[in-house]
C-alpha cells in the first residue's frame, strides 16, 4: 500500500491523485506508477475556453493520452501579458494579431507532465495550420477544433527552455520551482 500523505507533490496534485484512486475508470495510483518525467505548458485559447463543450472534450482527450495535470486554471491576459508571453515573435508579422486575441478572453493554463511531454503534447495539438492539420493530423485538436492561423485554439511549449520560461511567465517562479521538483520527485 502506498501513503499518499507522504508523498511529495503540490497540492492540486494530490488531488488528482486521490480521484485517482476513488475513480472506478483509472487505475488506482496511475501517477506513482508512471512517473512523469517532463513538463510542458499547454495552453488552451481563447476560441477553445469560450465553448464549454469543446473545452471538456480537449481537457478529456488531454487525460486519455495519458498526460497528468498538475495545474489547470482559467485567466484573462491583458495586452501587455500577451506581449511579454509572445515577446520573442514582436516584430512578426502575426504579433498583432495574436495579440490581440490571446486578451480577447480568458484561456486555460494548464501544466502536464508525462514522458516526453513536449513532444507528446505538440502531437496532439497537430500542425499550427488549421487547414493542414485537418488533412494530415483529423484526429488532433487543431485538426478537430481549430478556424484560422490565429485562433488554432492550443498553444505548446516546444523546448525544455521553453517551458521554463513560459511556466514562470504564467505561474510564476515559485510555482515553477515546485512543479520541477514534483516531476523530479516523481521520476526517482
Amino acid at each position: 500500500s502506498h501513503d499518499i500523505e507522504n508523498m511529495v507533490m503540490v497540492p492540486c496534485c494530490r488531488r488528482a491523485l486521490i480521484r485517482a484512486c476513488v475513480s472506478p475508470r483509472r487505475r488506482c495510483l496511475s501517477s506513482v506508477q508512471n512517473p512523469p518525467s517532463e513538463l510542458t505548458l499547454a495552453l488552451l485559447k481563447p476560441d477553445l475556453t469560450a465553448q464549454p463543450e469543446r473545452l471538456a472534450a480537449v481537457k478529456t482527450m488531454i487525460r486519455a493520452h495519458g498526460f497528468d495535470v498538475l495545474r489547470d486554471e482559467t485567466m484573462s491576459w491583458s495586452i501587455a501579458d500577451t506581449s511579454r508571453f509572445y515577446a520573442e515573435h514582436q516584430g512578426k508579422f502575426f504579433f498583432g494579431r495574436v495579440v490581440e486575441f490571446m486578451s480577447s478572453g480568458p484561456l486555460t493554463a494548464m501544466v502536464l507532465a508525462s514522458p516526453d511531454a513536449i513532444s507528446r503534447w505538440r502531437q496532439l495539438l497537430g500542425p499550427t495550420k488549421c487547414y493542414k492539420a485537418r488533412w494530415s493530423a483529423p484526429t488532433s485538436i487543431r485538426g478537430l477544433y481549430g478556424v484560422s492561423d490565429t485562433r488554432n485554439c492550443v498553444h505548446g511549449s516546444d523546448s525544455p527552455e521553453a517551458v521554463e520560461r513560459e511556466i514562470a511567465a504564467v505561474f510564476g517562479d515559485s510555482e515553477l520551482a515546485l512543479l520541477q521538483a514534483h516531476a523530479d520527485v516523481t521520476k526517482s
